[in-house]
């Protein structure tokens, strides 16, 4: 995969999830609070209720990620004929029929725009790989033209001091 190709993903990604996280945002304001709301244990509770408010918490924060993966796969599907200008980034060597091809993929962006910062750090991560590869590549290359460059300098001085030698040998008296 070419870097434009990884840039033209990561874009669509990015845009999808920055999409999906608002539509989270305005249905959580329109959804019943208590489904929301942080559910934090009262400093010196017995056990019990400290394990009893990590069970809730649990089941809030499953809640708020069914609720991102979900409006991850709406605006996917929202932004489809977009996603249908990439869609031969990702199925070159699919062996899904095109239909099915698609559904695939604005599920995976879903799930993906979905993933939140750990997304994003790794994303960030493997970009910053790749661009340190990209630049070593660059060096190498530079490094390799450098000693081509010497190399061609080098035997075009050695051709160039033998025709001059072979030119004073023409000239001197015999």
């Amino acid at each position: 995969m070419m870097l434009p190709d990884l840039i033209a993903i990561v874009t669509l990604l990015a845009s999808i999830s920055l999409a999906s996280e608002r539509l989270v945002e305005i249905l959580k304001a329109y959804l019943p609070q208590h489904l929301f709301q942080e559910v934090p244990a009262p400093a010196g509770s017995p056990p019990e209720v400290v394990a009893a408010a990590a069970r809730a918490e649990a089941k809030r924060k499953a809640r708020v990620h069914m609720l991102a993966v979900l409006c991850g796969i709406v605006t996917a599907a929202l932004a489809s004929p977009a996603i249908t200008n990439y869609t031969n980034l990702f199925t070159d060597k699919s062996h899904f029929p095109q239909p099915l091809s698609t559904i695939l993929i604005i599920l995976a962006l879903g799930l993906f725009s979905s993933g939140g910062s750990g997304l994003w750090n790794s994303v960030l991560e493997y970009l910053l790989k790749v661009k340190g590869i990209k630049d070593a590549e660059e060096k190498l290359a530079a490094s390799k033209a450098e000693k081509l460059k010497a190399e061609t300098d080098k035997a075009e001085a050695e051709k160039a001091q033998a025709e001059a030698a072979k030119a004073r040998a023409e000239t001197k008296p015999g």
